[in-house]
């Protein structure tokens, strides 16, 4: 399954939503829109968060995030080549 990356401005995440994401990434399971999350990168300065995904297409990421209630412009969405695991 494609990877992809896509960018929020600012860093913070509430508890629950770290939770959950946590539960996610350990679990490996997809969502109903078949996303598996892989992880979430912070840059060095805090200034960005970054999640890094496996899913279908970028419309189904578009409507992960919406299911979380986290705002996100799909211009921010990149699809990724991974080069080790």
């Amino acid at each position: 399954m494609p990877v992809f990356m896509d960018t929020h401005q600012g860093t913070d995440l509430p508890n629950d939503l770290r939770r959950t994401v946590e539960s996610r990434v350990r679990s490996g399971a997809k969502d109903d829109f078949g996303v598996v999350d892989r992880g979430i990168v912070i840059d060095q300065e805090g200034r960005e968060m970054h999640c890094i995904l496996e899913a279908p297409d970028a419309a189904a990421i578009v409507k992960h995030h919406e299911a979380l209630h986290v705002p996100l412009a799909r211009e921010t969405i990149h699809r990724a080549d991974v080069i080790l695991r």
